[in-house]
């Protein structure tokens, strides 16, 4: 009963957070990335396994990015939570390389693990409400929708490549902000 509580308090929270940033008013602030990542692996490093996980950021040191922080922060967030929940165990070593750089009319930012990968046929629906793509999934099913709908609220696109066994890359386009 007590499992069955903390699932559905988190499956709220997650909800709230998806309302949250589908109806929020952007606001804009300069970002930090390698800051802003800091803090989210700080915020995270409580998992079990955290330890495990060998982060590497690149980011160019000329990026000026003005955006919404909170909706930023979400996105990465929920990304990193899934390269830490979802690593192969059977490699050695797990990391998480996350790439930030200029591109076109604004930002492309890449984050590549090399965890347990997503298959295939369940690749079309993962940014999907209450969708959980993998078995052994505790989770609600919301947190690539939440990257979603940042994403969409941002004016951005996102696109994923994955095989099974071999890890993710998550590629992000923000465009530059409007104000």
């Amino acid at each position: 009963m007590e499992e069955s509580a903390l699932k559905l308090d988190t499956t709220v929270i997650s909800l709230f957070d998806s309302i949250k940033i589908r109806d929020k008013k952007v606001s804009y602030e300069e970002i930090n990335f390698p800051k802003l990542i800091q803090s989210v692996t700080e915020r995270l490093a409580h998992y079990p396994r955290f330890k495990r996980v060998n982060f590497k950021v690149s980011c160019s040191e000329n990026i000026h990015y003005r955006s919404d922080k909170e909706i930023v922060h979400s996105l990465f967030q929920n990304l990193i939570e899934n390269s830490i929940k979802y690593q192969d165990f059977s490699k050695e070593k797990s990391y998480v390389n996350i790439k930030i750089q200029k591109a076109n009319d604004g930002f492309e930012i890449i984050l590549k693990d090399n965890g347990v990968g997503i298959k295939k046929q369940v690749q079309p629906h993962i940014f999907n409400m209450f969708y959980r793509g993998n078995e052994n999934s505790k989770g609600a099913g919301l947190g690539l929708y939440i990257v979603k709908c940042g994403i969409e609220k941002l004016k951005g696109k996102i696109s994923l490549e994955s095989e099974h066994g071999m890890g993710c890359c998550f590629k992000i386009y923000l465009p530059h902000s409007e104000s």
